[in-house]
């Protein structure tokens, strides 16, 4: 048995996208992940991390969040394979499914 736990510290990419009808709703967004510098004492580029947030957390914390907070975020690694209609090639994504969102900074 596994243990599937995440925990990513940092700023919203871009203002979320909150998807699906009244009975499904779902937020997306992206958190910039911060990663230091080199030895050199460059900015390393960042990991863009694709968060979800299912139901009516979705809901209630979409009209709270924007581009450029910084959010602790909290949650399980969840893969998906799809289907490229134009390629016909199998396509694989990881999204951090989010259990507790929490605000940090502006």
């Amino acid at each position: 048995m596994g243990t599937n736990n995440v925990t990513i510290v940092g700023r919203l990419a871009k203002d979320p996208a909150l998807k699906g009808d009244e009975e499904s709703p779902r937020l997306h967004f992206t958190v910039a992940v911060d990663n230091g510098k080199d030895r050199h004492g460059n900015d390393r580029d960042p990991d863009w991390i694709p968060v979800v947030v299912f139901g009516n957390y979705a809901e209630a914390i979409a009209r709270h969040l924007g581009k450029g907070h910084l959010v602790g975020v909290t949650g399980t690694i969840k893969s998906r394979k799809t289907l490229d209609e134009s390629t016909g090639e199998n396509r694989s994504y990881l999204n951090v499914v989010a259990g507790n969102v929490e605000f940090l900074a502006r």
